[in-house]
């Protein structure tokens, strides 16, 4: 019987053999092909003339994160809320929440929930229709918060402001203050940016909508009234300033004193001087009409009794002065 162990042994070793020479040979062809491409490439390179070198690329600007002004914002997503624990540091001796320090807090909320809004730094431009209920906080009550973008014009916008408080064992939240803080966004460059504007859903947004609308309208108002003012006092105060020169020319031009002015003194410093005090008048009277003007604008119940009696006290004072 033949040995077919053996066989078989053989022809495993030569099926091996046979595989290792194959791949062998694969080796040294692929070895051959890589060594004449890099034959080839030093041939290119030395007939090609010399290259000049070139510039690295230049990266390119950040771009300005500038929000989509075409897309509105819904009220609810500028909302923020923060809180804080009363403690002695931000009060007075009789353990009362100093009221400059809430000032503060407000005006933080107001700027994150502006930022929200715009995804860009904000500044603060005024502070408006600032209502007090009840500033009593003491030491170890809690304060919320709450600031919401009440109105987004082109560039501005209005942040509406609440605050509520709680003592500890306390039922619930009591108000405290509520405001308005005009916002401003600012691109990285430092210029002003379009606003995306506000839509209201309910009804208590839409309703702080239209007040911010009328705020608006009445800051503009309010503006152009100073403007009026100051030109009228400025053309009143060349005019006295015209007409007490024009004095005192004439009575250097005459030489003598006036009689019924005189008591020792120069005419001149007499003259200048009664312009100054009418000057000073004049412009405390104005200033104080215009306040009570919009004081009558904003709250009708102050009697014009009221405004009379204090435009006669400013003037009493002025005279005396």
């Amino acid at each position: 019987m033949p040995n077919l162990h053996g066989v078989v042994a053989t022809n495993e070793a030569g099926s091996m053999l046979y595989r290792r020479t194959s791949m062998d040979s694969r080796l040294k062809l692929e070895a051959a092909k890589r060594d004449s491409a890099a034959a080839q490439t030093s041939q290119t390179a030395a007939a090609a003339p010399a290259a000049t070198p070139t510039a690295p690329a230049a990266t390119p600007p950040p771009l300005l994160r500038t929000p989509t002004a075409a897309t509105p914002h819904s009220v609810a997503s500028s909302r923020v809320q923060t809180l804080e624990i009363i403690s002695q540091g931000h009060c007075d001796d009789g353990g009362v929440l100093l009221f400059g320090q809430l000032l503060q807090w407000m005006d933080i909320a107001a700027c994150l929930s502006a930022e929200r809004h715009a995804h860009l730094n904000a500044v603060t431009l005024v502070m408006d229709d600032l209502d007090l209920s009840n500033i009593a906080v003491r030491v170890g009550d809690i304060v919320r918060l709450e600031g919401v973008v009440n109105a987004a014009f082109s560039s501005s916008m209005e942040v509406g402001v609440t605050v509520h408080a709680e003592s500890p064992g306390a039922a619930g939240e009591r108000p405290v203050c509520s405001a308005g803080f005009i916002f401003v966004a600012l691109a990285p460059d430092g210029k002003k940016v379009k606003l995306a504007p506000v839509v209201p859903d309910t009804v208590e947004e839409r309703h702080a909508y239209h007040l911010a609308c009328e705020r608006r309208g009445l800051r503009q108002k309010r503006a152009k009234l100073e403007a009026e003012a100051e030109v009228e006092i400025r053309a009143e105060r060349r005019q006295r300033w015209t007409s007490a020169l024009s004095e005192v020319a004439k009575v250097q031009r005459a030489g003598q004193a006036d009689p019924a002015e005189g008591l020792g003194e120069a005419p001149a410093p007499q003259i200048v001087r009664k312009a100054r005090a009418e000057e000073m008048v004049l412009s405390l009277t104005l200033t104080l009409t215009l306040t009570l003007v919009l004081s009558l604008s904003l709250s009708p119940s102050l009697s014009p009794s009221l405004s009379l009696s204090l435009r006669l006290t400013s003037t009493r004072r002025a005279q005396r002065r």
